[in-house]
């Protein structure tokens, strides 16, 4: 089966966060499955963080732009639906 969710290839962001051993692991990421376990794990280490006191805006805003990239979704827009 084809996998639907889509990769970043150029400009990903994660470097520009600090997060250069995430971005070798996305690197590595083969199947669908792969790559929603990683982004599921970028929302809980940021929801770790803000729950910490550590505000990341940007870091959030960013996890989110590249999930809705991959899913051709954007997930602002269907957070506020719920």
């Amino acid at each position: 089966m084809a996998n639907v969710l889509k990769k970043i290839v150029i400009a990903s962001p994660l470097p520009l966060l600090g997060l250069h051993t995430e971005q070798e692991i996305y690197n590595s990421l083969q199947s669908d499955e792969e790559i929603a376990a990683f982004y599921h794990k970028l929302l809980d280490v940021q929801e770790a963080e803000e729950k910490a006191g550590f505000e990341k805006p940007l870091k959030k805003s960013m996890i989110h732009a590249m999930i809705a990239a991959s899913t051709g979704k954007n997930i602002n827009a269907q957070m506020l639906l719920l």
